[in-house]
């Protein structure tokens, strides 16, 4: 049922990317999915939009197979807790790949991977949701439309704080990469927060109007199980995202709110979620280690 993908680059199939043969009945199978109805809906929903993920999600190390596995049953008898400004908020209902459009009339928009509501309490958390790729550092392409330079060239000093930098301002397609002779950086994170944020600052008032918005990060922390990967991410909470995070939370004017970085550990830690814990099929968590 594993295969290994063939790498196009060395005319051979990798050692590292190996993959589940097969699809979304082949997922509720190896995981023993309870609500095969549910998991099928929000699997469709997952890998049918604009970000490809059909392509990706069977991938053993996928980003977006995580959340999958974890949000797909979340109803209103089954909630996940959030901590949002101090307070407890359950979330009862998970949208995955949520389309946002980073610019009014431009059809160009950034799919946040998980969008959690409360729609009694009018509440919308968007997190992207990040598995191991922040713990390999690499520069990242970029399209360098009107908008984009412009939240780019507000953030240059945080930029210069996080470490990184736009390579070619004068060219549109350029790159966001680590600054010579600093730390390493996983330059994809910030882009894609930034893209999260544009989006949700243009449907705050538009598809969420009515509702109070949150965007985050929720990233899978190893913790002791992957060597090297502590350091990795203390290294992108602290110098990445805080000041990140930070710098956009003062641009938002009040329209949403941008969280703290929290992990998935985080939430499954939570008393409040031990119901929800509970109600995880069991290989899901033997297969990520909560």
């Amino acid at each position: 049922m594993l295969k290994h993908k063939w790498d196009k680059r060395y005319k051979k199939y990798s050692e590292w990317s190996l993959y589940f043969d097969g699809d979304g009945k082949t997922l509720q199978s190896i995981f023993h999915i309870n609500n095969t109805s549910l998991f099928e809906e929000k699997y469709e929903l997952a890998t049918n939009g604009r970000g490809q993920e059909k392509f990706k999600i069977m991938t053993l190390h996928s980003s977006s197979l995580m959340p999958l596995l974890f949000f797909y049953s979340i109803s209103k008898d089954n909630p996940i807790y959030v901590p949002l400004n101090g307070r407890m908020v359950a979330l009862t209902r998970y949208s995955p790949e949520e389309p946002n459009e980073v610019e009014p009339n431009t059809n160009n928009h950034s799919n946040v991977d998980v969008a959690l509501f409360n729609d009694e309490e009018k509440i919308v958390v968007l997190f992207e949701s990040k598995f191991s790729e922040y713990l390999s550092p690499k520069s990242i392409s970029v399209s360098l439309t009107s908008y984009y330079k412009n939240v780019y060239r507000q953030l240059n000093d945080t930029f210069d704080a996080i470490g990184i930098e736009v390579k070619d301002w004068s060219s549109y397609h350029t790159v966001i990469q680590t600054i010579k002779g600093r730390t390493p950086r996983y330059c994809e994170g910030p882009k894609q927060m930034i893209s999260h944020f544009l989006g949700a600052r243009t449907e705050a008032p538009r598809k969420f109007s009515g509702y109070r918005v949150f965007l985050g990060e929720l990233l899978f922390d190893f913790g002791p199980y992957v060597e090297g990967a502590s350091k990795c991410f203390e290294s992108y909470r602290d110098e990445v995202y805080a000041p990140l995070s930070t710098a956009l939370r003062e641009m938002t004017e009040g329209a949403f709110d941008i969280l703290p970085l929290l992990t998935y550990q985080d939430l499954v830690a939570l008393k409040e979620n031990k119901t929800f814990y509970n109600n995880l099929e069991q290989d899901t968590k033997d297969y990520y280690r909560l």
